[in-house]
């Protein structure tokens, strides 16, 4: 028997790009007609379980010599066969795409991994909050990967909050936790609390490592990894959110904002995407300056704009980058509306207000404002802050500049050349 092996000190750069040219992880091999009939059916069941893709050698090719497994080999089979597939998923743990070319994410995936003990025989639970499109998933998949040879268990579970509207998801991705955990994919549950108390149940297998990715809500982590009493000794917890309330209200997890690009990786990772290269050819440095001011290092909008500026004529890019003032390209607004999305009515309206309003104002003179006008800033305000739309620092009101685009372009949305339909006017010429 023979698998496909990855080398267990291997480092994150090495990591990020996980695409295989292999089409099964274990070629199993056999010898003697005992075995074949007993041993090997048994441990091919168990493979397959494990979700393990096994090629398997068929009658037509030659056999080896005879050799019975014997009534010993028969009693500890079971046990045997255990030992032999944790190892095997082990030496070839199934890696998440990353994707090519991953640029300046080094410092992030450092600063994460210094809020996981990973010698220590307590339970590491990591939360990495912020706004959308700023690379949380990615900086989770990269330690996953950079990870999970370590483990004998492991699960990354991804599009938490797209997958997991009610019930039905939250169980789904209880049996897929269970399955990859267990390493058994035929797992089924009745219902999430049944769910729970099996996850609880399994604590005696020792270290997991699990991610849960874009997890919207604090309900959800109640279904899916709530405590570290849940886990062995060692295990490594990992979710990825929008909503910093997940990370406020469950005190278990130690909480990461995930930072922007820095200007020579901001300008690095657009150039991959706009001319395959490292860097702009000459006569487009001064046109890449102006994409990352516009982009002010949130990666997204990198690479859907060096994407979209991909081949394209300085006049094309000159009339995208003044189009791009009054109208963000869809792939961008729809990534980051849907924290908005989430609001309520009167949240809805206090976004809103600052995107064209009250963006670097004074919280104390924007609280009183809003109050003003009827509303209850303090829960409003908080709100925002939770969901990564806004944030107060030295008691100012920040916001990134491709949230307040996105904002403002929701108030031209249904009359973009009318502006006297527009619920709020924010530029003299419009008025």
């Amino acid at each position: 028997m023979a698998s496909r092996t990855c080398s267990s000190g291997r480092s994150s750069s090495s990591s990020y790009n996980s695409n295989s040219k292999w089409r099964y992880d274990v070629f199993l091999s056999f010898r003697g007609e005992d075995t074949r009939k007993n041993f090997t059916d048994h441990l091919y069941s168990a493979l397959d379980r494990g979700n393990i893709n096994t090629f398997r050698d068929d009658e037509k090719l030659p056999r080896g010599e005879e050799n019975s497994v014997g009534d010993q080999m028969t009693r500890y089979e079971s046990k045997f066969i255990e030992e032999i597939v944790v190892e095997i998923r082990r030496s070839i743990p199934k890696l998440v795409h990353v994707g090519d070319k991953i640029v300046g994410i080094d410092e992030n995936v450092k600063q994460v991994k210094l809020l996981i003990d990973a010698k220590s025989d307590e339970v590491s639970m990591v939360g990495i909050y912020g706004i959308g499109g700023i690379g949380k998933t990615t900086i989770a998949k990269v330690i996953y990967n950079d990870l999970s040879d370590q483990f004998k268990h492991h699960s990354f579970l991804e599009n938490v909050r797209e997958r997991s509207k009610d019930d039905r998801g939250l169980l789904q991705f209880q049996e897929k936790l269970l399955c990859d955990i267990l390493m058994d994919k035929t797992m089924k549950l009745s219902n999430v609390d049944e769910g729970v108390q099996m996850i609880k149940s399994r604590r005696y297998l020792g270290k997991v490592l699990i991610v849960l990715d874009d997890v919207d809500c604090p309900k959800k982590l109640r279904f899916l990894a709530d405590s570290p009493d849940w886990f062995g000794g060692g295990s490594t917890i990992i979710l990825t959110t929008r909503n910093k309330r997940c990370l406020n209200v469950n005190k278990a997890y130690s909480s990461y904002e995930a930072k922007g690009l820095a200007k020579n990786k901001a300008l690095e990772l657009f150039c991959w995407n706009a001319f395959k290269q490292h860097h702009p050819t000459d006569n487009y440095v001064d046109l890449c300056n102006r994409v990352l001011h516009h982009a002010k290092g949130l990666p997204l909008a990198l690479v859907v704009l060096g994407s979209s500026l991909f081949q394209r004529d300085e006049e094309y890019w000159e009339s995208t980058l003044d189009r791009l003032k009054t109208i963000p390209l869809d792939d961008i607004q729809k990534v980051l509306q849907v924290s908005y999305n989430g609001l309520d009515d009167r949240c809805k309206k206090v976004f809103l207000d600052i995107v064209c309003f009250f963006k670097d104002w004074e919280e104390k003179i924007v609280t009183k404002i809003l109050e003003g006008c009827r509303f209850h800033p303090k829960t409003e305000l908080k709100e925002l802050d939770d969901k990564c739309l806004i944030s107060i620092s030295d008691g100012f009101i920040r916001i990134h500049d491709s949230l307040q685009e996105m904002g403002r372009a929701i108030v031209r949305e249904k009359y973009p050349e009318n502006p006297g339909k527009w619920s709020r006017l924010w530029e003299y010429k419009d008025i």
